[in-house]
């Protein structure tokens, strides 16, 4: 079996209509004994998870019982915002034969005029007057930056940030997609111009229908090296040809955009973006892609521990005491004492080969060495160990306040995680949880304070 025809529709209430059909190959085989899955992402790229249901299992469809459609009750919040999608064809009698369908969105449809027109344009573009660049999707979703993101603030707190190129997300592009773009011939002229725009730093400029692209992405070009970002996108629409009984529009299909492109200047944060060297976005950190409602699930309730409580809102409150305090510098701080709330006394369940590795208590309340890749420990992080210790020696673990190693040079501003064996880092995680455990006050200074992780769903 092969696919033969693969079809995305965006419907009136704004899901998406996925449709497929097979063909038979030599030998034959039955459509009857394949199951089907549907996978989509938010850039044609990477990032592509299975759709779940309410179970978080994946939607499948049985060949034998059909039909062979899905629709993805996904209410968009942004119209602009599109889905890629992809269909995994997995034979019963074999689960490891398995072979997915070529990937689809708005736009990619199967008729002869609406074929030779693309054609005609993809042609103009190829072989006339287009020029060769590179499209890199800005991304809008996943974990945020954990150096410029505010939690509290919802923003970005520096506009100017190395770790996420000014995007507010980790990894903030999509690896470069190769394409040919028409640029406008002579962008200086314009009768509306005013005078106190900039005529020769905004261009517009077409391409074809893939990819999809929206305000905020960037387009380099590869004769010039000049970058742009995209300011305004304006679509072609294919006609609609025939009416049809069914609720579902074709109106959507689109033929070609038109963009309106602004020059960044050489200090702007996407002139220092490496585009021969952006890691490709792991389908772990989409924060929920293939999830049906995944706007919601890279964070994990808040859970905590006497002298803490929350309610069901998820509003902490905290009950200290005043012998918890100390006034230090005309300044009232916790106190770095055992019994306090910033120091605490574990028994080890593991070797802890040294001090100041980050430690995970575990269901019978000994510690581990903190592991950002195991799930479980997430929201388990109870802070640092002070000591050494063997299988069930006793270790202070601080939770809270100042510690200063001689040995450290961080770099202040940049936020501290660790890596699998507890120790203290500033690289960021590319997959597992993130988690800030402290920041730097100093090269040789850290403020410990264990913030909500971020998981990868």
């Amino acid at each position: 079996m092969e696919f033969s025809i693969v079809e995305v529709i965006k419907t009136k209430e704004n899901w998406f209509f996925v449709e497929w059909d097979m063909r038979e190959t030599t030998p034959p085989e039955s459509i009857d004994d394949y199951e089907f899955q549907i996978w989509w992402s938010k850039d044609p790229v990477s990032g592509f998870l299975a759709i779940l249901d309410d179970n978080d299992d994946p939607i499948v469809i049985d060949g034998a019982i059909g039909p062979l459609t899905y629709t993805h009750e996904y209410n968009q919040y942004d119209f602009n915002k599109d889905r890629y999608y992809k269909v995994l064809a997995i034979e019963k009698a074999d689960p490891d034969h398995n072979f997915f369908s070529e990937i689809v969105f708005i736009g990619m449809y199967d008729d002869g005029v609406h074929e030779v027109i693309k054609h005609a344009e993809g042609t103009l573009h190829q072989m006339y007057h287009g020029e060769p660049c590179f499209i890199i999707k800005r991304k809008s979703f996943g974990a945020r930056c954990p150096v410029c993101w505010s939690p509290t603030r919802q923003q970005r707190l520096r506009t100017h940030c190395d770790t996420c190129a000014g995007t507010g997300f980790v990894i903030g592009y999509y690896q470069p997609i190769e394409i040919q773009i028409s640029f406008d011939s002579d962008p200086k002229k314009s009768d509306s111009q005013k005078e106190w725009e900039n005529v020769y730093d905004t261009k517009r400029a077409r391409i074809s229908n893939y990819p999809l692209v929206r305000s905020k992405d960037l387009i380099v070009n590869q004769d010039d090296y000049k970058r742009y970002v995209i300011t305004h996108v304006e679509t072609t629409k294919l006609p609609k040809l025939a009416e049809s009984a069914t609720k579902l529009s074709k109106q959507n299909y689109i033929l070609s955009q038109l963009l309106t492109l602004e020059e960044l200047n050489p200090d702007d944060n996407e002139y220092f973006l490496d585009i021969d060297n952006i890691p490709a976005i792991p389908p772990d950190e989409e924060g929920g892609t293939g999830g049906t409602h995944p706007w919601f699930n890279d964070h994990k309730p808040v859970t905590t521990d006497p002298p803490l409580e929350v309610d069901s809102d998820q509003h902490v409150t905290f009950n200290y005491s005043a012998d918890d305090f100390e006034l230090i510098d005309d300044v009232f701080q916790l106190k770095n004492s055992t019994g306090s709330l910033a120091i605490d006394p574990y028994v080890a369940a593991e070797v802890i080969p040294e001090a100041l590795r980050v430690l995970a208590v575990e269901d019978d309340g000994r510690v581990v060495l903190a592991d950002y890749q195991d799930i479980d420990h997430s929201d388990r992080i109870v802070g640092l160990g002070l000591s050494a210790a063997g299988i069930g020696g006793d270790i202070l673990v601080q939770k809270m306040g100042i510690i200063t190693n001689s040995a450290w040079s961080w770099v202040v501003g940049k936020g501290i995680f660790f890596d699998e064996d507890g120790i203290l880092t500033q690289d960021v995680p590319l997959f597992g949880f993130l988690l800030h455990v402290a920041k730097p006050v100093s090269a040789t200074s850290i403020d410990i304070l264990v913030r909500l992780p971020i998981v990868r769903a």
